[in-house]
């Protein structure tokens, strides 16, 4: 029947998420069929529509029931055929009301061209159609089942759970004892329902957050570009460059442990003796100095050149302060697009730099920066003691270009 199968085509050409409800073991069957349920993704409500009037598919006006589907009809060689499109699986008449989202419609299997409700759909909404709809189990319908239940059975021979279980009673037992026990049938598949439901909603919820989070991150380090390097190594003034290069498309945020805006931070920094709280006041309102200079610009266009960056705080650290350290500020601040390391001799640092009092001191933070970096791979490391301004200006313009394209259009 071409004009049936014309709309699976407009379906699958538009990539309509849906299934057809029933089981249809053969294309006659469903071609033959004058009545035909499809479930469809109700983001997909409207294209539906179009694809239906656009065939020339008729819809009364008026919805004849409460749930949220859509009839089409059309006369074809003399017969009436009517496609039931159904946006939400609703179950239930009299004493239970059930809207079930157990059902995945990106699953279905196919005949030909015509996606059908793969195993499990199929169980799932003929029981629950038989149980909380019908309410009496026909000779059809128990026939209907038990094709769906043995495909079930074969595609998951380990499953048992209150589906398998209640349909294997089904369909041991005669339809009249089925009948009987409908009711029992009816509360037992309810209560588990009912209980996977809340369950769905806790993973979902749960791949949700992950994914929000995820997508902030994204938000959050798509453009930043993090120089670091200890004093003397060439760090600002590339920053600087860079900045001049990019002109109005960047910006240069500071983030080392000096500068603080905070009026009582810069009171404790320079307190010589601090007591217990003190400290853990200063630790505090440390960090929301840099999660105040990190967050500023987030939600620029432009590059953010970070002059230093957070890892000062957990390199700096020792022992278990390190290890809380290193997982504070890898949660807080994302990281960077792109990380670059900074380094040379501390002889030249120290003829760069006349203001580096404890020369020991130095050389020591100087090898934890080392061996924190140099062996990172992600990292991009320029030693900075024969190689020129420019060579380094113009390798790190292209790995930015290359990190982050179209920056200057």
């Amino acid at each position: 029947m071409k004009q049936i199968l014309n709309i699976f085509k407009e379906f699958n050409d538009n990539n309509i998420e849906y299934f057809i409800l029933r089981d249809f073991e053969t294309i006659d069957n469903i071609l033959n069929s004058r009545d035909i349920d499809i479930y469809v993704n109700p983001l997909y409500r409207k294209n539906v529509s179009i694809i239906m009037n656009k065939l020339g598919w008729y819809t009364p006006r008026t919805n004849d029931n409460k749930y949220p589907h859509k009839q089409f009809y059309k006369m074809i060689s003399g017969k009436v055929f009517k496609f039931d499109l159904v946006y939400g699986l609703n179950y239930g008449k009299r004493n239970y009301s059930i809207k079930e989202n157990l059902v995945d419609v990106k699953k279905f299997n196919r005949i030909e061209n015509i996606k059908i409700a793969e195993e499990k759909n199929a169980l799932i909404t003929m029981l629950l159609h038989m149980l909380f709809d019908k309410e009496n189990i026909s000779e059809k319908n128990l026939k209907i089942f038990k094709n769906i239940f043995k495909n079930y059975e074969k595609k998951y021979n380990n499953r048992k759970d209150d589906f398998y279980i209640i349909s294997k009673k089904i369909i041991e037992n005669n339809i009249n004892d089925t009948n009987k026990n409908i009711t029992e049938y009816q509360k037992m598949l309810y209560k588990y329902i009912k209980e996977n439901k809340f369950k769905n909603i806790f993973i979902k919820s749960k791949i949700l957050l992950c994914k929000i989070v995820k997508n902030l991150y994204l938000i959050f380090s798509r453009r930043n570009i993090a120089i670091i390097g200890v004093d003397g190594s060439g760090k600002s003034s590339i920053i600087n460059e860079l900045n001049s290069i990019f002109s109005d498309n960047s910006v240069i945020v500071y983030m080392g442990q000096k500068d603080y805006e905070t009026k009582l931070l810069k009171k404790l920094v320079n307190k010589e003796k601090c007591n217990i709280i003190h400290k853990i006041i200063k630790r505090i309102l440390m960090i929301y100095e840099q999660f105040k200079r990190y967050y500023k610009y987030r939600f620029t266009k432009k590059i953010v050149f970070f002059d230093r960056y957070v890892d000062d705080s957990f390199i700096n650290s020792r022992k278990s302060e390190k290890i809380f350290n290193n997982l504070l500020y890898k949660v807080v601040f994302p990281k960077p697009k792109l990380k670059i390391y900074m380094y040379c001799n501390t002889e030249i640092s120290f003829r760069r730099k006349t203001d580096i009092i404890d020369k020991d001191a130095f050389k020591n933070m100087k090898k934890r920066y080392d061996d924190y970096y140099l062996n990172n791979n992600k990292v991009i490391s320029i030693c900075t003691d024969n190689t020129k301004e420019n060579d380094v200006i113009e390798l790190l313009s292209e790995k930015i270009n290359e990190k982050i394209p179209n920056i200057l259009l």
